[in-house]
């Protein structure tokens, strides 16, 4: 299980087609402050949740 599980389990459950996060709430649905890692992961959730056209993408 990856440490940033929450998030994306947070994301599933959003039923949201677009969203905003800020790097505090992401902290505050992790549970734990992010670091530079946090980076590879959302490179991660983009390419496997999203598929390759981003250019809508709202962000976390």
């Amino acid at each position: 299980m990856s440490k940033y599980e929450p998030l994306w389990k947070w994301i599933a459950e959003n039923g949201q087609e677009k969203f905003k996060l800020t790097y505090a709430q992401v902290e505050e649905i992790l549970g734990f402050p992010i670091d530079h890692s946090f980076l590879k992961y959302k490179k991660e959730f983009l390419s496997n949740f999203l598929g390759s056209d981003q250019s809508d993408y709202a962000g976390v």
